[in-house]
């Protein structure tokens, strides 16, 4: 497994965000991470617009983490990693937020 500090740029629908990975000594990525497991509903819909306020306002604050059991996890449209991302507020414990999105009824589990 591969895991990564993770700054948030943007959340760009309910099941995808921008941000720059911290790889250690100084080195830095900016990816497109598709939340990995989920689906949420498409923008500009009704419930796309309600999933994405709903992750960024899940993901505001939060110490954030990324995670990967793939070297180059790419999806199936290429040019996003399929991750896991895990959020916490400082000093409490993490939780995941593929799992948080699907358990609010934002996002349904998906087979990638």
């Amino acid at each position: 497994m591969y895991a990564y500090a993770f700054n948030l740029l943007r959340v760009i629908d309910g099941d995808t965000v921008e941000g720059v990975c911290q790889l250690g000594f100084s080195v830095t990525y900016t990816l497109k991470a598709r939340l990995k497991g989920i689906n949420a509903p498409e923008l500009p819909t009704p419930a796309g617009i309600e999933a994405k306020d709903y992750l960024t306002k899940l993901l505001a604050g939060k110490v954030l983490e990324v995670q990967s059991t793939k070297l180059a996890p790419f999806d199936k449209y290429g040019g996003r990693y399929n991750l896991t991302v895990w959020a916490a507020d400082v000093g409490k414990s993490q939780i995941n937020v593929n799992m948080a999105m699907v358990d609010s009824g934002h996002a349904v589990k998906y087979l990638t």
